[in-house]
């Protein structure tokens, strides 16, 4: 690849189709707190506990619409892969540049998402400068080996295209 940047895009129709469910629990959440009728369920019977649980539900699936809307609309593009290295901005993380010399390998956790693994995790996790995005990328790694993973559900490009080009062009470098 000589100065050639591969692009990929969002798959934006995928990326409102993900997030109809948030919508759906976001009206629940809402049916419960303010609107839902007397339950024959003891626990759910009180109106503290029909609040609770309806404003949980706002709060947590309405962070997933927030989220998702801050993607669809954000023009800039999901990952691209150059001379430098992978640029990923396919989840709510931005990541950024993750450069070459620093990819281990490659690892797939499963058919839609691609874990990178690096030689120094902790500069992409101080880079984060959200506290909570900090802390979400912090617990990938401990959970899972590597503070980086692409998520392709959302991808105008098919999870084995992409793990291929990356493979590709990492195996070139090293």
């Amino acid at each position: 690849m000589k100065n050639k940047e591969i692009i990929i895009k969002k798959n934006k129709i995928r990326m409102i189709v993900l997030m109809l469910p948030s919508l759906i629990f976001v009206g629940l959440g809402i049916w419960i707190a303010f609107f839902a009728p007397e339950l024959n369920i003891k626990m759910l019977n009180g109106e503290i506990a029909k609040k609770i649980i309806g404003l949980l539900s706002i709060g947590f699936f309405g962070f997933g619409v927030i989220l998702i809307l801050k993607k669809l609309l954000n023009e800039k593009y999901a990952v691209k892969i150059s001379q430098k290295g992978i640029y990923d901005n396919s989840s709510a993380i931005n990541i950024g540049l993750i450069k070459w010399e620093n990819i281990e390998r490659i690892e797939l956790m499963n058919r839609k998402c691609i874990r990178v693994v690096v030689n120094n995790p902790e500069k992409y996790i101080e880079r984060q400068e959200n506290n909570r995005m900090r802390k979400i990328v912090k617990s990938n790694y401990k959970l899972f080996g590597s503070p980086i993973h692409i998520y392709t559900n959302t991808l105008e490009i098919r999870f084995k295209k992409l793990v291929d080009l990356i493979n590709d062009e990492l195996a070139k470098r090293k």
